[in-house]
């Protein structure tokens, strides 16, 4: 099962305890060591026939707003990409040019903080490793998939993203580790079962149900566009 998500979609998800609903919390996720993987199938025509004048080629598959810190779709280069910033030093890791095909692919990227390093998996190989050095915090900061920034003040440069999500999840590990098990904070399967029209239910059982902002974008672009 797959949700499809157009050029104007946002999949939000919660960061903190709600209401003792959250038994995992998610806002510091990015501050140790993760294993986050997505399972994605690109909409390459929507992509770019979505894209308005002035917004960058960069879509986001999923991300923290502010310096950017996700993986994304590079349509000029028809690459993944994951970055990161250091202060004003802009960071990133690759696949293969020309490696982005209209079809599923799982993208997944580990943070080994003994190693300082971030690695780069495309269908469990790896793509590209590199090591870091202070990276900025994205506590306080949202997780979302579909958009970049979500905020009107970040237009044009939100970096919208239109495809089928089949799978998302991280995992409290510094290892490539895909499952679901006692490691994962997140695991959303995009099942129908696990779907309502607004909402997508964790079945790592930590509460963190994602939200799904239906076209909520559209309105935001037409107010400053």
């Amino acid at each position: 099962m797959s949700l499809k998500v157009s050029y104007e979609d946002i999949i939000d998800l919660p960061i903190r305890n709600e209401r003792n609903l959250i038994l995992s919390d998610l806002n510091q996720f990015t501050e140790h060591d993760y294993c986050v993987t997505v399972e994605v199938k690109p909409d390459l025509k929507a992509n770019k026939e979505g894209r308005k004048e002035g917004e960058p080629s960069t879509h986001c598959i999923w991300g923290r707003p502010g310096k950017h810190i996700g993986v994304f779709l590079d349509y000029d280069s028809m690459r993944y990409a994951f970055t990161w910033w250091e202060g004003d030093e802009f960071n990133c890791i690759q696949s293969k040019l020309n490696s982005v095909k209209e079809e599923n692919v799982l993208i997944s990227v580990v943070k080994n903080s003994g190693t300082k390093m971030f690695s780069l998996y495309i269908d469990g190989e790896l793509q590209e490793e590199k090591e870091y050095g202070e990276i900025d915090s994205y506590v306080d900061r949202p997780i979302t998939l579909g958009i970049g920034n979500e905020a009107e003040e970040a237009a044009p440069h939100n970096n919208k993203f239109a495809g089928e999500y089949n799978r998302f999840s991280i995992n409290n590990t510094h290892k490539l580790d895909e499952e679901l098990n006692g490691n994962t904070l997140v695991y959303l399967d995009f099942e129908k079962d696990n779907l309502t029209y607004y909402s997508i239910h964790d079945i790592s059982n930590n509460g963190n149900r994602a939200r799904i902002n239906h076209s909520s974008y559209k309105q935001k672009w037409q107010k400053v566009g």
